[in-house]
């Protein structure tokens, strides 16, 4: 509903439902929570003293990235992708970032053009990423778990076609081409 209400409402920065979840919720589901918000304002509604070490990590790593990139979620080119599969894709960018949100076991575009960095947040079960690319040329990809640590870098080559890499549930792919 937030991507609807995106859409609908220009330039104003929509905000999420509050968020909730059990207390032993694992620090994966947490993160998906977020991720699921990302292109929204996320409001936060537990008590933060009664969370894990695990799940405090995970809200420091994702509302953390939300205020980095917040011109870019906010004010950037706001692109959702098949609203009749409930948007399993959702893009904003600019001219240097590009930042997607992957809910399903759906293939993310890579854009072409002279990005330099691009970041996929996996709010998927599956634990895989995939990128169809038009040939893109090389990237350094890095892949953090839900809490932001990094979990595995590696060059890829992004020439035409799909290439899938594993990315924690709750994680986030950072793909750089400096």
């Amino acid at each position: 509903s937030t991507v609807d209400l995106r859409l609908v409402s220009g330039p104003v920065a929509v905000h999420a439902d509050m968020m909730m979840w059990h207390p032993q919720e694992s620090a994966e589901q947490v993160a998906v929570q977020l991720v699921s918000t990302l292109f929204a304002v996320p409001q936060i509604s537990v008590d933060l003293a009664a969370q894990t070490a695990e799940q405090r990590a995970t809200l420091a790593f994702w509302l953390g990235f939300v205020r980095e990139h917040a011109d870019v979620l906010q004010g950037g080119v706001f692109e959702p992708e098949r609203p009749d599969l409930g948007y399993p894709v959702i893009r904003a960018y600019d001219g240097e970032t590009v930042i997607a949100g992957v809910y399903a076991p759906i293939a993310v575009r890579v854009p072409p053009g002279e990005w330099r960095q691009m970041y996929v947040a996996n709010a998927d079960s599956a634990g895989l990423v995939m990128l169809m690319s038009d040939g893109v040329g090389e990237a350094t990809a890095t892949v953090l778990d839900c809490q932001g640590r990094a979990v595995g870098e590696q060059r890829v080559n992004l020439g035409l076609g799909v290439h899938t890499l594993a990315v924690p549930t709750g994680g986030l792919l950072r793909l750089d081409r400096r």
